[in-house]
């Protein structure tokens, strides 16, 4: 005998909460097999819960398109501040500029220092900036191939990207925490609804009990030990914690580094 099965991914609460709000467009108060109190409530919360998985979606969405341009500008920014610093470090071996030139740059030794993330980029690379700034404005020669303004250029792309997609990534994980503390009171709703449509249904024979609860939006599976060749069990191929991993039709937890 199949089981009901209440939704496990925020796709199906979606169309469980349309399928109930549709179903019962063209019925009179008294022919609902619910409460006209539970058909408010979910009337009332879909809103909600589409915008708020709207804004999940557009915010992965824009991460994602500008992806490529920011691994391309943290790239750059990192070639070019770390070819400044060994152009630097050249002057220093060959005698050109004295060790005590690093101190303008906040570095310690000639030793390349680590950028191999955004947050370590950034500060090395604003110390490098601000460091030949004041080195030239106390007489000291520009340091060429590459200049500080060239430099300058691909650090501040690197900086505007990267300030994008932290605003992107906020609004995300504002969308997403806003979706997860409305689906313990949607699925607590539609679980009551459903009780409330298979009882309505309740005198009619299991199938018949089955067949206009489905009409409703209640959803039955069989167990494995009960397919027959002509019956094909709906494929659950994640959980809502494996599509929280990934990107697919339903509203993922996407990590985004900075």
């Amino acid at each position: 005998m199949p089981y009901r099965r209440l939704p496990n991914t925020d796709t199906k609460r979606l169309k469980a909460i349309r399928t109930i709000i549709s179903a019962s467009e063209d019925l009179p108060t008294f022919k609902l097999p619910f409460s006209f109190k539970s058909l408010q409530q979910v009337k009332s919360i879909l809103p909600n819960f589409e915008r708020e998985i709207i804004l999940q979606k557009e915010a992965l969405k824009h991460q994602v398109s500008r992806q490529k341009e920011y691994t391309q500008a943290i790239k750059k920014a990192r070639l070019y501040v770390s070819h400044f610093i060994q152009v630097l470090n050249m002057a220093i071996t060959r005698g050109d500029l004295p060790s005590s030139t690093l101190k303008f740059y906040g570095l310690k030794s000639n030793r390349l220092p680590s950028i191999s993330n955004e947050n370590s980029l950034i500060r090395v690379g604003r110390k490098i900036i601000e460091g030949e700034r004041e080195r030239t404005l106390n007489g000291g020669n520009p340091i060429t191939n590459p200049t500080i303004a060239l430099v300058n250029v691909r650090f501040e792309k690197f900086l505007e990207l990267n300030q994008h997609q932290k605003v992107i990534k906020e609004n995300y994980i504002r969308a997403s925490n806003n979706v997860a503390k409305l689906r313990p009171e949607i699925d607590k709703l539609i679980q009551a609804i459903w009780n409330e449509i298979e009882g309505f249904f309740g005198n009619l024979p299991d199938d018949g009990k089955r067949e206009m609860s489905k009409s409703f939006g209640v959803e039955y599976v069989f167990r494995k030990s009960e397919l027959s060749s002509d019956v094909e069990e709906p494929i659950e191929k994640t959980t809502e914690e494996e599509t929280n991993k990934k990107v697919s039709d339903d509203p993922v937890q996407y990590s985004i580094s900075f």
